[in-house]
C-alpha cells in the first residue's frame, strides 16, 4: 500500500498518520513508496477499512514465490530486480519500480525488497513479517521471515492487503 492510498484512511479516521508525513498527508515525493512506519493495528485497520485483510504468513509465501521452490520471486539470484542493498538506493522507491522483472509468478510486486510486510500470522505472541527491504543485502532480500510485537513500526516495514476470491 502507498503512501497516497493511506491518506484516505487516516483523513476518514482520524488516525494518526505516519511519523514521518508532515501532518496528515505525506510529502509528494513519497506519495507512490510504500506507507511505512506503521503498526500491526494500523495495517490491519486499513484492510479491513478497504473491505480487505491481511494475508497469512502462507498466502504471502504462496504469492511471492509460487509453487515451485524459488528463492526470490523471479527465480535466482539477478541484480537489479528488486530494491534491496545491491540496487544501492539506500530507502524505498515507487511501489512496482521493478516491476515487471521483478515480479512473482502471480504477478505481485515488491516481495523481496523495498519494504518488508506485515501478515495476519502469529509467531507466540508476535507477529510475522514476511519479504526483505532497502536496507536488507540479498540474503535477506528474499522471503525473509521475521516477528515483532504488534505496536512495533519501522522505516522498512509496510503491508500488502489482500481480498477473498
Amino acid at each position: 500500500m502507498t503512501n497516497a492510498e493511506y491518506t484516505a484512511f487516516v483523513a476518514a479516521t482520524r488516525r494518526a498518520p505516519p511519523n514521518h508525513w508532515n501532518g496528515p498527508v505525506p510529502p509528494v515525493e513519497i506519495a507512490d513508496h510504500p506507507v511505512v512506519f506503521v503498526s500491526w493495528f494500523d495495517a490491519r485497520a486499513f484492510a479491513e477499512w478497504i473491505g480487505g485483510r491481511l494475508l497469512t504468513e502462507e498466502e504471502w509465501e504462496r504469492a511471492a514465490r509460487g509453487v515451485d521452490g524459488r528463492r526470490f520471486p523471479w527465480g535466482e539470484w539477478v541484480k537489479g530486480r528488486c530494491n534491496s542493498v545491491e540496487a544501492g538506493i539506500g530507502g524505498t522507491t515507487p511501489v512496482g519500480r521493478f516491476s515487471p522483472s521483478g515480479d512473482s509468478p502471480r504477478g505481485c510486486a515488491d516481495m523481496a525488497g523495498n519494504v518488508q510486510e506485515w501478515t495476519s500470522s502469529d509467531s507466540g505472541k508476535y507477529k510475522v513479517i514476511r519479504g526483505g527491504a532497502f536496507n536488507h543485502d540479498r540474503t535477506l532480500a528474499q522471503t525473509f521471515f521475521a516477528v515483532r510485537h504488534m505496536g512495533f513500526s519501522s522505516w522498512n516495514i509496510g503491508f500488502r492487503v489482500g481480498w477473498d476470491a
